[in-house]
């Protein structure tokens, strides 16, 4: 399954139509299409931080237009303008306040990236099960280690039907699917690479792409 950058559930058929008859609800529409997806958790807000500066850049341009044009001026002397004035420079500190909370987010991301990365890298390559090591090996607390794999188990990250056993306290993975490495040649430059089923496995010399003995477990 190929990690995807967007939520699927945001459509570019909705988000444009909202872009042009409601603009602020296309741009929240746009915003939840990539921060609640499954490639922002593991550090790729690139499409974030795009979005972020156009809002900061169309805000400074509103506020610019409100302080710096003829309609400014005639703001002074005129109560109309005035009023146009304001609406323009509300629309213009609506769009940078949001330019700055979406780069926030962005920045956020990108700092907690590394614990997903290591959930991922302890149940799908070390094959561990138990919450509390898992916790551990993120270096999080029991509860926010579970909170989040409750999370990426619903954002599909994991084969599906992995489920958490609340008793247990552990991960639990579907039936018939087993973390188990395996030793492969690589085609391309000969090295030996250990790979694990579920991960996109690369060569650990020339990065070509390695597929295990069961290529049907090999999801992400």
């Amino acid at each position: 399954m190929k990690q995807q950058t967007h939520n699927p559930k945001y459509g570019w058929g909705l988000i444009i139509t909202l872009l042009v008859f409601f603009f602020p609800l296309g741009v929240f529409f746009l915003y939840k299409r990539y921060a609640t997806g499954r490639g922002v958790l593991l550090g790729d807000t690139k499409a974030l931080t795009v979005l972020a500066w156009f809002l900061l850049c169309n805000g400074f341009f509103w506020l610019y237009a409100a302080v710096d044009s003829d309609l400014g001026e005639m703001a002074l002397t005129d109560a109309s303008p005035r009023t146009t004035v304001r609406i323009i420079v509300v629309i213009g500190l609506g769009l940078a306040f949001s330019g700055l909370f979406v780069l926030a987010k962005s920045f956020l991301f990108q700092r907690g990236a590394a614990k997903y990365a290591a959930y991922l890298h302890a149940v799908m390559r070390e094959g561990q099960s138990s919450l509390r090591v898992i916790a551990d090996a993120a270096g999080q607390n029991f509860e926010t280690a579970r909170l989040d794999l409750l999370a990426m188990i619903a954002l599909d990250f994991f084969p599906h039907g992995t489920h958490i056993n609340e008793g247990r306290k552990e991960i639990v993975l579907p039936p018939g699917f087993a973390v188990t490495p395996q030793v492969i040649t690589c085609a391309s430059c000969g090295a030996s690479t250990t790979v694990y089923p579920g991960r996109a496995n690369k060569c650990e010399y020339c990065e070509s792409p390695l597929v295990s003995a069961n290529p049907s477990q090999d999801i992400f």
